[in-house]
């Protein structure tokens, strides 16, 4: 059963909000509710300022300025990043909150960013990295350049920024452990568009990739912040024939109707063209996704927690044996791994947003 505030935070996701939902609500805890699932803004605009508690109006007031102020820093370094590789002719695609905050969000930088995530190549790692180092960069603790463990991307570069610690990501390849989805990325490059002095993913891949990093990457955490950004691509506009196609050719099918069919529960629209999908699909995965509700979704733990329901998940998607053993190294080792890590080399961390 949820909490109060768990329903109150679905009601105000759909935009159906009963007066009754505010009364005996924890607002401490409601407020922390919508940090975790990183939709603060969001939440901002549609709650009742009559009925809230002026209490949580100011806390989620300071927490979006805090956003939105690291944002804006890591925007400006990925600028001036991004202009060193144009001088040196070193292609780049920026991913995530990143590209997100500069195709959706560009007024206000609300969409939340970790650090700064960009598709790059193989070829170009050993420049990449002697760019960073001349701007300050150092090589995360862990990590080798070129070591074995970081499949999806090459290791974290990180500097600090007026307080701010700034964490950069070259990626090699979308998602983590495996492409399960056989994403390729030649279409990725091919059809990458430029805003805001930014290259970043066509509006359709930018829908893939924001619904596999949900259902897939990390496991349903995140799928909230997914379904808005999902929902703001599509009034941007988008090529129904051509983002089909894609799903077919990515192997993306059953995660795109179950997706579709939470749009529309939440937001009362749909992908033209989705639902028909569900004819090619495979019924086990799709059956398997739809028992992750909203109101499951809502208690979902987070990325690196300790839960074999995580390797489950990405086993759904796993095509062989070795897959398998990629997944549950990499999904239940590695982060324990990471755990220590954290611990190891506590350094200055960003700016508390709590």
């Amino acid at each position: 059963m949820n909490s109060k505030e768990e329903k109150l935070l679905i009601e105000l996701i759909k935009g159906n909000v009963f007066e009754e939902s505010y009364k005996n609500i924890d607002w401490n805890k409601f407020t922390e509710l919508c940090y975790y699932h990183r939709i603060t803004f969001f939440i901002q605009k549609k709650i009742n300022k009559k009925l809230a508690s002026k209490e949580v109006l100011i806390k989620l007031q300071e927490t979006n300025k805090k956003i939105s102020l690291i944002n804006m820093v890591l925007n400006k370094e990925m600028l001036s990043l991004f202009a060193e590789f144009e001088k040196k002719r070193i292609p780049f695609i920026a991913l995530k909150g990143m590209a997100l905050n500069n195709l959706l969000y560009p007024e206000s930088f609300s969409r939340v960013s970790n650090d700064i995530d960009f598709l790059s190549k193989e070829e170009n790692h050993d420049e990449i990295k002697e760019i960073l180092e001349k701007k300050g960069y150092k090589e995360d603790e862990f990590g080798i350049w070129n070591g074995k463990p970081y499949i999806q991307h090459s290791p974290a570069m990180k500097k600090e920024i007026n307080g701010i610690q700034c964490m950069i990501e070259p990626h090699k390849e979308l998602f983590f452990p495996i492409n399960c989805f056989s994403i390729e990325l030649n279409e990725v490059w091919k059809d990458s568009q430029k805003t805001n002095q930014v290259s970043i993913p066509s509006n359709e891949d930018a829908i893939i990739i924001a619904v596999l990093s949900a259902v897939y990457q990390h496991a349903f955490h995140g799928m909230f912040e997914a379904l808005i950004d999902v929902k703001n691509i599509l009034s941007k506009g988008i090529d129904c024939k051509k983002l089909k196609e894609k799903i077919i050719k990515f192997n993306a099918v059953e995660p795109m109707v179950y997706f579709n069919e939470l749009i529309k529960e939440t937001f009362r629209t749909e992908i033209k063209g989705i639902k028909e999908m569900e004819e090619i699909s495979d019924k086990g995965k799709l059956n398997y996704l739809r028992k992750n509700s909203l109101e499951k979704l809502v208690k979902t733990k987070g990325f690196f927690s300790f839960n074999f329901e995580r390797v489950k998940s990405r086993f759904y998607w796993t095509k062989n044996f070795e897959q398998k053993i990629n997944v549950f190294f990499f999904v239940l080792v590695l982060s324990s791994v990471w755990k220590i890590k954290e611990f190891l080399f506590k350094g200055k961390k960003q700016i508390n947003l709590r």
